[in-house]
């Protein structure tokens, strides 16, 4: 048996119920259909995993895996590239094959079509359009800003980050007849070919869709087949499409997932294209990226009900309650504090530094988008700056997640 290499993946580490685990992530959506992560692995078997391709053999795997100080067996490498196999995390024959059905199955559609309805949010439209119109109403006093370039909001679901979606669109709403289209941009965490991955196709929505721009289409790269299935299977991108059938109705978006990268060229490249969007008339750059504290050891949800001990409760997207103490929540604020205040201060240098620090892979990831949009941003606009509207943290299958409310202007 020669197990085929691991496909480009997200990885992260998550400390859960007291062991670290790394949680795989299939950017182009092959198993979960939705970005979401597939498998969890021991550390070790990471690290085996990591090892595979270049036409070694298991009995090779085991001696490489040893000089690293990782124990296995022939029959324990065996198991665990069949279980990969299985997901569809090994860069092997059939996946290709699977991977190339799934592309032609998108390309064929002529417009994206809705993930996360029923699931992610409600289904039914009027509930949905309810469900929005409330969480901007929680906001509808906030006093109108004299101006806006941009936004920095939260990614993730609009349930667990309501008080962040209703802080950044009751500030956008007032910009409506300000902008004729919008770029909106997530990060990407796993290592695929190009930098920039965009959606070459309108958004559906269960409120209608979002029309695709294709001026700003024009700017960035076609994806190649079939890493192009990353934008179409991100929710990130999904959910800020909602608010703009609510708030923008029919102006037509572009939106794009962006990937972290250390090359100087490619990283100017990207600068370049984001600088020129921004330089376009009124367009509207969202940034949707979160935060994630997925280092730290948060309960499991039958953690014992509120103490002295644990004082500090969080609600996830199931409504359970997760406690956390109030030392872990203290200490990432302090820790996202750095990122925001270079985020607000339009200062890519900043932001790079804090994530050539960072370990976890998905807040590396946004640190890394944050960058080059404002790198971008000093480039087409020197005299921007953001301004905070809010902070809030929630909990996200056992890692803490934050994020900010910003209004660049």
């Amino acid at each position: 048996m020669i197990p085929a290499a691991l496909r480009p993946l997200a990885a992260s580490t998550a400390i859960v119920g007291g062991r670290p685990l790394v949680a795989l992530v299939d950017p182009l959506g092959l198993a979960t259909g939705d970005g979401a992560w597939v498998l969890r692995l021991e550390t070790d078997e990471f690290a085996v995993a990591r090892l595979f391709g270049r036409g070694r053999s298991v009995a090779e795997l085991v001696h490489l895996a040893a000089e690293q100080g990782v124990a296995c067996d022939a029959a324990r490498v065996e198991a665990l590239a069949l279980r990969l196999g299985a997901a569809g995390l090994l860069d092997d024959e059939p996946t290709r094959a699977a991977l190339q059905r799934a592309w032609e199955a998108f390309d064929a559609l002529p417009a994206r079509a809705p993930l996360g309805a029923g699931r992610d949010y409600p289904a039914d439209p009027f509930e949905l359009r309810l469900a929005i119109g409330g969480m901007v109403a929680d906001d509808w006093d906030l006093p109108p800003p004299d101006a806006c370039v941009a936004a920095w909001t939260s990614a993730a679901n609009l349930k667990l980050a309501r008080a962040l979606h209703a802080r950044t669109w009751a500030a956008l709403r007032h910009f409506t007849l300000d902008f004729d289209r919008v770029l909106v941009l997530a990060p990407l965490a796993a290592p695929l070919a190009t930098s920039v991955n965009v959606l070459t196709k309108s958004l559906a929505t269960p409120l209608g869709t979002v029309a695709l721009d294709r001026e700003l289409a024009m700017l960035f790269p076609t994806p190649q087949a079939p890493e192009g299935l990353a934008a179409a299977r991100a929710l990130a991108l999904e959910r800020q499409a909602l608010f703009l059938r609510v708030l923008y109705r029919d102006k037509p978006a572009l939106f794009a997932l962006v990937r972290r990268t250390e090359d100087a060229s490619e990283t100017s490249d990207l600068e370049a294209r984001l600088a020129a969007a921004l330089r376009l008339p009124r367009t509207l750059v969202l940034v949707a990226a979160d935060l994630a504290h997925a280092e730290l050891d948060l309960p499991l949800p039958d953690a014992p009900t509120r103490s002295e001990r644990s004082p500090t409760a969080l609600r996830d997207t199931r409504d359970t309650h997760w406690i956390v103490r109030h030392e872990l929540v203290d200490a990432a604020r302090d820790d996202d504090a750095g990122a925001v205040d270079a985020a607000t201060r339009v200062d890519p240098l900043g932001l790079d530094e804090l994530a050539a620090r960072e370990p976890d892979a998905a807040r590396a990831a946004t640190l890394a988008l944050l960058a080059r949009f404002t790198a971008a941003l000093a480039l087409a606009r020197p005299d921007v700056r953001g301004s905070l509207l809010g902070y809030a943290q929630a909990n996200a299958r056992g890692a803490l997640l934050s994020g900010a409310s910003v209004l660049f202007h």
